[in-house]
């Protein structure tokens, strides 16, 4: 049976060679997938930057000509009514309030003098 370990005793050259061209292979075939990813992207980005194509028609001559005889003749056009500008009604004003007809209001100074004595006495 072989062991995957070497042996204090034996060469690991061969396993040393092996690695390294393990390590080559793998190195080579990631370097030419990277390369290839790269030029598909940089295609795709000039094919961005570039503006849409146009279309040309090259025409001889735009010349006038006079309707077939079959065509109806266009309709006159229709002539629009003004429209009045609405009339606005103007608010009729509140009548004011007489200066008698005002309630007043107590002060804080008239407040406690309205006040039983007994309540004052509870108050805080």
């Amino acid at each position: 049976m072989r062991r995957l370990t070497v042996q204090p005793g034996q060469s690991g050259q061969r396993r040393l060679l092996a690695l390294a061209a393990l390590l080559g292979a793998v190195l080579l075939v990631h370097g030419c997938v990277a390369e290839r990813l790269f030029e598909q992207l940089a295609d795709r980005e000039a094919a961005r930057s570039m503006p849409a194509r146009l279309e040309v028609a090259y025409v001889r001559a735009m010349e006038l000509s006079a309707p077939p005889l079959g065509a109806a003749p266009a309709p006159a056009p229709v002539a629009r009514v003004a429209r009045a500008a609405p009339v606005l009604r103007a608010r009729a004003a509140k009548p004011a309030l007489a200066a008698s007809a005002v309630p007043t209001v107590p002060t804080k100074a008239a407040a406690p003098a309205a006040l039983p004595a007994a309540e004052l006495a509870q108050a805080p």
